[in-house]
């Protein structure tokens, strides 16, 4: 038996997130809807405002919550490549691009942890 399913309301995937080695977008909040991260190859980073890095291999996936602050991206040695949706989106939903993430602070991160 077919059932219909209701499923969430969500923005089409975006493909476009093919990263080169230390490429990494700009801190960024997504207002009135829920960022999903899918990493499907390669290895990078998901790093929330305050908060200490997380690692992303093929299968992780994250869902981040409207109004945080974040930033993702690929490792120092390594491309990566994920998926992105957008879920629960409200009414006036956008996207604010913040400073980007220093060398400074990418190079922080402790790498040799992940390995």
């Amino acid at each position: 038996m077919v059932k219909d399913l209701k499923l969430p309301t969500m923005t089409p995937l975006d493909p476009e997130t093919m990263k080169e080695i230390r490429c990494r977008n700009n801190w960024h909040i997504h207002h009135k809807q829920v960022q999903v991260l899918i990493c499907v190859a390669g290895r990078g980073w998901y790093q929330e405002w305050g908060k200490e890095a997380v690692e992303m291999t093929p299968g992780t996936v994250i869902a981040i919550p409207a109004e945080v602050k974040h930033w993702h991206g690929a490792a120092k040695d390594s491309w990566f490549q994920h998926l992105t949706y957008h879920k629960d989106v409200q009414e006036g939903a956008s996207n604010e691009w913040c400073e980007p993430v220093t060398d400074e602070e990418y190079d922080r991160l402790d790498f040799a942890k992940v390995k």
